[in-house]
């Protein structure tokens, strides 16, 4: 494999260019970037750009105006944030739900709250009774105490 060499890549999001701290320009696993993080992305089976490695930069300001500082890239014009699902209105949800969407797709896309240790807690059948009330008025009232006798609560 070449030697990757910059000495300034752009964030991702707002183009800000940022330094590579190492002199020669070298790009590794522990590159550091001054201002910001370097993340290494390889594109596997089922991208037109099958093993490919991508280097992506995010500048320190983007990260920590980014809420949940999780992102899915899907291409390089478009980034969703990874949502809480618990804070999707009963619209969007419903809206959600009539796609027919897969379990592999909401897990993808939605995250159950933070302290929520079910790591099934979204799977549609047998998934968190609250959460996955989609058509019910349950979903009105999740909040860290009506979950906080849940066997999977986690006090954080």
């Amino acid at each position: 494999m070449p030697t990757l060499r910059i000495i300034e890549i752009p964030c991702l999001f707002c183009g800000k260019n940022l330094e590579n701290m190492d002199s020669t320009g070298v790009v590794s696993t522990h590159t550091i970037l001054k201002g910001g993080v370097l993340c290494h992305a390889e594109a596997i089976y089922g991208s037109i750009h099958d093993g490919d490695l991508f280097v992506l930069a995010v500048c320190d300001e983007c990260l920590a105006n980014t809420p949940s500082r999780v992102y899915h890239i899907k291409d390089t014009d478009r980034v969703h944030k990874i949502d809480y699902f618990h804070e999707l209105t009963q619209d969007e949800v419903e809206s959600l739900m009539s796609t027919n969407i897969s379990l592999m797709s909401l897990n993808r896309l939605y995250k159950p709250p933070i302290w929520c240790g079910d790591k099934g807690a979204l799977n549609i059948a047998t998934g968190c009774a609250i959460l996955m009330d989609w058509r019910g008025s349950g979903r009105t009232n999740i909040s860290r105490s009506s979950c906080s006798q849940c066997k999977f609560f986690k006090n954080i």
